[in-house]
């Protein structure tokens, strides 16, 4: 699922950079939005680990 969605990202550089550009005109700087990015990838990494390592057990 993530490789599904760092792929979706790679393919469309071009609509994130515009994405990006729009979000500097509406006052989020860049550096919050990578900041969020990689705060919410996190938090998904950490819920995915806990059901994997959860699943066995029931």
């Amino acid at each position: 699922m993530l490789t599904g969605i760092n792929g979706m990202f790679l393919l469309s550089k071009k609509r994130l950079l515009a994405f990006i550009k729009s979000m500097d005109d509406s006052g989020i700087s860049f550096w919050t939005f990578i900041i969020l990015l990689f705060a919410a990838e996190f938090i998904l990494l950490l819920w995915m680990a806990k059901i994997i390592y959860w699943a066995p057990f029931g």
